[in-house]
């Protein structure tokens, strides 16, 4: 059912990048009590055990499944990424017996600097991964996705889990982390949502095994390029808008102005909607994010 669902998907256009062919998963989420309540510990003591786990293997290698996923609660607080052996025993030894007795890889999710901090994740990373505010007060367990010491401690509790025989990450909670004023950081201040994503491709580039290229070449075709495409066409079928009396011309008027009551004409559908996509693609295909500091961005006159 799933490689039917995905040849429709690719019929349709979407399809995943030429080489990447991800394992069917099974999420034990929803079949699991903890989704449906608190993400407590006390809660991941009782729902989030090797037994409760075994069970979700058990149907995931029923129905063909070929990688068993494990959604929040796999790490001792959510978004620690620190296994919890205390309830699921060493990490070698899971990803051994899901092998060797079920036929199934493991995958987890990851969720990064943003939801880590939401989720209580933030607080196990070292404080000069926190960030700072303009007034230089720490903000404690807030993430800053830029700072040195968060990517390197991400991708060394990252590394350590692929060593251990995980297959796949799922990043979640990629959302932009805010402004930080660290001096100490190792990113331009203040930071900024162009610094974040220069941020995540680093990220990347530590991960064993990830060619920070093919990062790029998949955010840009399955997500900025397919965006600019249908903004650019919205931008090129647009209507004008009287700015006076708000009347609406599929096509300009002939005088340049409304045929109505004189008042200017406006667009319905601004340049802004097609270049801010245009830095971020530099971010993603520049040698350094640092080169973009002399980057001149098209005239929007």
């Amino acid at each position: 059912a799933f490689y039917a669902f995905r040849r429709f998907m690719e019929s349709k256009g979407h399809r995943f990048p030429e080489g990447y062919d991800p394992p069917i998963h099974w999420n034990e989420l929803y079949d699991n009590p903890l989704w449906w309540g608190p993400d407590t510990p006390e809660r991941r003591r009782k729902y989030y055990r090797l037994a409760d786990m075994e069970w979700e293997a058990q149907k995931a290698a029923e129905v063909g499944c070929q990688a068993l996923y494990l959604d929040p609660g796999w790490d001792t607080v959510f978004g620690s990424h620190i296994w919890d052996k205390s309830r699921l025993g060493p990490v070698e030894e899971f990803v051994r017996l899901m092998r060797e007795k079920y036929g199934l890889k493991v995958a987890l999710h990851t969720p990064l600097a943003d939801w880590a901090s939401s989720g209580g994740g933030g607080r196990t990373y070292p404080r000069q991964a926190w960030r700072v505010d303009e007034n230089g007060r720490v903000l404690e367990g807030r993430l800053c996705s830029g700072s040195k010491a968060y990517l390197e401690e991400e991708a060394r509790r990252l590394i350590r889990l692929a060593d251990a025989g995980v297959c796949y990450f799922m990043f979640d909670g990629s959302r932009y982390t805010g402004p930080c004023y660290a001096e100490d950081h190792g990113h331009p201040v203040p930071y900024t949502k162009d610094d974040h994503i220069a941020a995540l491709r680093k990220l990347a580039e530590k991960i064993h095994a990830v060619d920070a290229k093919r990062v790029a070449e998949i955010v840009l075709t399955t997500h900025f390029l397919r965006d600019i495409s249908g903004n650019l066409r919205a931008y090129t079928s647009q209507s004008f808008r009287c700015k006076k009396c708000n009347r609406r011309f599929r096509r300009a008027p002939l005088k340049g102005r409304c045929p109505e009551c004189g008042g200017e004409l406006t667009l319905t559908v601004y340049r802004g909607g097609i270049e801010k996509y245009l830095k971020d693609c530099l971010l993603y295909t520049s040698p350094s994010p640092r080169d973009l500091s002399t980057t001149r961005m098209p005239s929007s006159a």
